[in-house]
């Protein structure tokens, strides 16, 4: 079939094509029957062959606008392969036995050896472009399945029916651990330790990071007892101890605590805190992990505020005490300043004239979250 461009996008010379082509055809589109001589006129008069005067009628019956008869712009047909069979059948197969496969080969691979057989076959050799195109008409879902099985297709592109209904700030918050691309290093021997875990607990109603904590050590029940406590009280005096004057107005109890089925978040200092406050825990369904893209977004935004400061790339090749100092400012503000509203400019995204953007899920917080003055210590 060819291609039919978008309204918007035609030409004036096809437009006015367009409307020559339907002066002709429509008295043609009325007629219940067609001779040959009854179309060869019309051919004649467009200068077009008989058998693309059948078409265009059909086309028009379909659909009698005069769009239906804009001509289709040059070049290939959309998904069109102009290999030979012999060469189309070689590249499907390749994909299909190679490529799609448990070993998962890459791409340089599977060209290999698609080269390997047009020259056993003694065929012209196949572009990676024709491959590359062939490879993108490859559902990600069937090619996930036949490399790491139903299981793993189905956990990542199972459609998620429930959503999160939430009507004020602190009504559900949301915890999580995940691994940072950042190696720590001795500051002597510039030795890597190894790379910290960052525990995050984020508010559902206004995407703001409630709280963190950040550690070497492996995710554990000490972690997000660190966290939730970081979670809960103010922030006013850590903000100032490290020196970002900046406001972060998250502190208080949460009605629900979000998390996954991980065996830290089903301790029994957790069940017993969380009771003694009112605050329910709610698990995901288990054995269907699924990544959280509340909990991303902050993560990206930590990655980004450290590898595109100035300061980090002015250290580059420094002496050890400087990228140090150079660093530690960053460092602290990607952790506190950068987890900062971002609910704004991810709304933002809907509509200037969202309601999500002028509701202030802060203002119905109900009085319990606010934590009493003889535990803010």
């Amino acid at each position: 079939m060819a291609r039919r461009a978008s309204k918007d996008d035609v030409p004036e010379e096809a437009r006015r094509e367009a409307l020559r082509r339907e002066a002709v055809i429509r008295p043609l589109a009325g007629r219940p029957r067609l001779t040959v001589a009854a179309v060869d006129a019309p051919a004649e008069e467009l200068g077009l062959k008989r058998a693309r005067i059948y078409r265009l009628i059909a086309a028009y019956r379909a659909q009698a606008v005069t769009s239906a008869l804009i001509p289709p712009p040059p070049g290939p047909h959309k998904g069109s392969h102009r290999l030979d069979p012999e060469r189309e059948s070689l590249v499907e197969e390749a994909i299909r036995r190679v490529y799609r496969t448990r070993q998962k080969p890459s791409i340089a691979a599977l060209l290999g050896h698609i080269a390997h057989e047009c020259r056993r076959r003694g065929v012209e050799p196949v572009s990676r472009k024709a491959v590359a195109a062939r490879l993108r008409a490859v559902s990600p879902k069937a090619l996930l399945r036949d490399r790491e099985g139903a299981k793993a297709a189905s956990d990542r592109f199972r459609p998620v029916r429930t959503t999160y209904d939430v009507d004020h700030a602190l009504q559900i918050v949301e915890i999580d651990h995940t691994k940072l691309d950042v190696f720590v290093v001795d500051e002597i021997q510039r030795v890597p330790i190894g790379r910290p875990w960052l525990t995050l607990a984020i508010d559902i109603a206004s995407r703001m990071v409630a709280g963190f904590y950040l550690s070497l050590e492996a995710p554990s029940a000490s972690a997000v007892a660190l966290a939730l406590h970081h979670a809960v009280l103010p922030k006013e005096v850590w903000l100032a101890r490290l020196g970002i004057s900046a406001s972060w107005p998250v502190t208080g109890l949460m009605d629900v605590l979000h998390m996954d089925n991980g065996k830290e978040f089903h301790s029994r200092a957790l069940a017993r805190g969380a009771g003694q406050y009112g605050i329910r825990l709610q698990y995901r369904p288990p054995a269907t992990p699924r990544p959280s893209a509340r909990g991303e977004a902050p993560y990206r935004a930590l990655a980004d505020a450290i590898l595109r400061s100035d300061a980090w790339r002015a250290s580059r090749g420094r002496p050890k005490g400087l990228r140090r100092r150079l660093l530690g400012r960053p460092m602290r503000q990607a952790l506190g300043w950068q987890f900062q509203p971002a609910r704004r400019k991810i709304l933002q995204n809907q509509g200037e004239n969202s309601p999500e953007l002028r509701r202030n899920p802060w203002a119905d917080r109900p009085a319990r979250c606010e934590v009493p003055p003889n535990q803010r210590n």
